[in-house]
């Protein structure tokens, strides 16, 4: 028997990783698109994305301190590159939110000011017209009082609902909405609950608006009606060290998500509210690292559930219809991780994974009651990726986007799976 070298090892090793490395690519390109630029510009950041029930995708960014739009078309061709905000308007990845309504018509919300004097809002209508700049909120903007963390979600009807906390100096801050109906006008401000931290929104297509929030009391949530009633305050954590709230809703089901910590353990937990009461918390996971940040949870109508968090590595895991957990999956070495969830249950986990030397935007889907599929590479080589997002619409269509650069050269975006 001929004896194999250590060169010969070296060789062989390498025509395999071009080999897997081809094969990973093909696997990729079968089921993904192309990655394409939508701005190529110096310190370009802060994705967005939003996919329409029609298979638009609308991405904003943040560019010098101003916010740009462009959008894809069902047809597949991208319109003009729009600026929503001026240049020098605010900073910070957290500093604006976007949503899409049924006809493809795309919602901006995002503070002025560092300091968050003015909370602000613009609507790019499906046809490519830009509504006019409407003032949701104003505070003194100093360093004692601002608004910050602003969100949006759109009902089926194309009636939007914003939320930002507002910060009174030593007062306690107050999480605060607005909606605003299909033709423009404004309903008024409401207060939803205090002691607000991170907040988070979702809008369900009848136009009911859920809230979760982190207080001193816990997590508690909310329900505003779609005429604008707010309901009782929902209990949703009674852990003071219980932090990151998600909600999202798909048909019925609403599920409450957050990560809580218990000495030197941490635990990622999740409920549903049903009929106006909550089921019994359930612990999706446990151990020494665990966090959660982004959008990391989603829901089917069927109640199928998908989480994914850090512990270190970014893990994911389904639950069932019937409540059963499935494992714990690692869906990178290292890196972040998103995910979001079509109306029959089928998950696209997004991340990002260094490869190469380099940071890479990556995929990975999971079939309804199937197994996680391979990571499929969304990004050139040769850059750093970061700040990948993912949004799946009811019908599956799927899109990323990610900012290509270390320092932002780029916002790239690719569709599937």
């Amino acid at each position: 028997m001929r004896r194999i070298t250590r060169r010969r090892r070296l060789v062989l090793a390498s025509l395999l990783a071009a080999l897997g490395a081809m094969l990973y690519a093909a696997s990729a390109s079968a089921a993904w698109t192309h990655y394409f630029s939508l701005v190529k510009a110096e310190g370009v950041g802060a994705p967005r994305v939003a996919v329409a029930p029609n298979g638009s995708a609308a991405f904003s960014w943040e560019r010098s301190g101003g916010l740009q739009t462009r959008v894809r078309n069902p047809d597949g061709t991208l319109s003009p590159i729009q600026a929503i905000a001026p240049p020098e308007t605010f900073r910070g990845f957290e500093s604006t939110d976007l949503a899409v309504d049924s006809d493809g018509n795309a919602f901006y919300v995002w503070p002025v000011g560092l300091d968050g004097r003015y909370v602000r809002a613009r609507v790019r209508h499906a046809n490519g017209t830009l509504g006019p700049v409407q003032t949701l909120a104003t505070s003194p903007g100093d360093l004692d009082a601002g608004l910050r963390n602003v969100r949006v979600g759109v009902d089926g009807t194309g009636r939007a609902v914003f939320s930002w906390i507002r910060t009174k100096g030593a007062g306690t801050p107050v999480l605060q909405a607005r909606a605003r109906s299909a033709t423009g006008g404004l309903g008024p401000v409401v207060d939803i609950g205090s002691g607000a931290g991170y907040s988070q929104l979702t809008v369900t297509p009848g136009g009911r608006a859920l809230f979760a929030w982190e207080s001193h009391m816990g997590i508690l949530g909310r329900a505003m009606s779609a005429a604008g009633s707010v309901g009782p305050l929902q209990q949703v954590s009674t852990s003071t060290h219980a932090i990151d709230p998600h909600v999202v809703a798909a048909g019925s089901r609403i599920l409450f998500s957050w990560r809580q910590e218990t000495g030197d353990d941490a635990s990622i937990m999740a409920r549903e509210l049903s009929g106006g009461s909550l089921t019994p918390p359930d612990v999706i996971a446990s151990g020494g690292l665990l966090s959660s940040i982004w959008p990391t949870v989603a829901i089917a109508p069927d109640g199928r559930a998908a989480f994914c968090w850090y512990a270190p590595n970014p893990v994911g895991r389904v639950r069932s219809p019937s409540g059963a957990l499935g494992p714990v999956e690692t869906i990178t070495p290292d890196g972040d991780c998103v995910l979001d969830m079509d109306a029959s249950g089928n998950v696209v986990f997004g991340a990002t994974v260094a490869t190469g030397g380099k940071k890479r935007a990556l995929a990975r889907t999971q079939p309804a009651g199937g197994a996680l599929g391979p990571m499929q590479l969304l990004s050139p080589p040769g850059y750093n990726a970061s700040f990948t997002l993912v949004d799946v619409n009811a019908a599956g269509d799927a899109a990323a986007v990610w900012t290509e650069g270390q320092r932002g050269f780029a916002i790239q975006a690719a569709f599937g799976p």
